[in-house]
């Protein structure tokens, strides 16, 4: 695998082939049903700058793959994770250079639109994804902004890729023995049933979020995706419950949207 600004090529593909791809790394070390498999989309969660349940939505497939500036912001992210991402490598180095400057945070969506004289936003979202071209003023404008901020970004690329990396978890794997191999008329092994994460309740600890938390870990551990159809049919009895809570949890998030968006304001 090849090397390129100091880490190696973990996977080369277009934008959601690079997402399968660490969805796939991750449950294979993160067990679905944990609260781990949860936890350990923090470092991704906090470089796209959203919660950590959008990201460990977009690497179970729950969500949609994000748009607009989170869409760039992973973008960039699994490039930093040693992903070569399809779209990025096609971006002129003018663009790519200045869309790092936003991803990284050095620059916002829309400060990084204005400075190209863009009313909009979204032509400015047009431009990343090649859909609308830049004229010479502009390519000259990018690199002067980028060459600006460019040991800032440098900076901050050695500090969040301390701070934002996924840890993978070492498997020790030993090779077997003939001790460990079963006897042809030995009893079959008794499965082992490993404990949930206990969620009680404490002072700095709402019931809610308790329950919310089990909820996830339940399931999860069930594999929804793999309900059988048998598993369906019994669920079609309580099916206006399950409307409801799902009509309850999206009031939450809607609320924890709001909250969270005001907090950050300052508001």
């Amino acid at each position: 695998m090849r090397e390129e600004n100091g880490s190696k090529e973990v996977f080369r593909g277009h934008f959601d082939e690079c997402v399968k791809h660490l969805s796939e790394r991750i449950i294979a070390h993160v067990p679905k049903g944990t609260r781990g498999a949860v936890k350990f989309c923090a470092p991704m969660a906090k470089f796209c700058k959203v919660s950590i349940i959008s990201a460990a939505g977009w690497m179970r497939g729950t969500r949609g793959l994000p748009v607009g500036e989170e869409h760039f912001r992973l973008m960039f992210y699994l490039d930093l994770m040693g992903y070569r991402v399809i779209e990025l490598e096609r971006m002129t180095k003018g663009l790519r250079n200045y869309a790092e400057l936003v991803a990284y945070g050095l620059l916002t969506f829309d400060g990084a639109s204005e400075a190209l004289g863009y009313s909009q936003a979204s032509t400015f979202y047009q431009v990343l994804h090649g859909r609308h071209g830049v004229n010479a003023d502009k390519e000259q404008k990018l690199w002067d902004l980028w060459k600006e901020r460019k040991m800032a970004l440098e900076q901050k690329k050695v500090e969040l890729k301390k701070s934002c990396a996924l840890k993978f978890p070492v498997s020790k794997v030993r090779p077997k023995t003939e001790a460990q191999v079963p006897a042809v008329d030995a009893a079959p092994p008794v499965p082992v049933q490993m404990p949930l994460p206990s969620l009680q309740p404490s002072p700095r600890r709402s019931a809610v979020s308790c329950m919310v938390e089990g909820l996830l870990i339940l399931l999860e551990g069930d594999s929804v995706e793999a309900l059988s159809e048998d598993g369906l049919t019994e669920l079609l009895g309580p099916s206006e419950t399950v409307l409801r809570l799902s009509g309850l949890l999206s009031t939450l998030s809607y609320r924890l949207v709001v909250f969270a968006q005001r907090k950050g304001g300052g508001g």
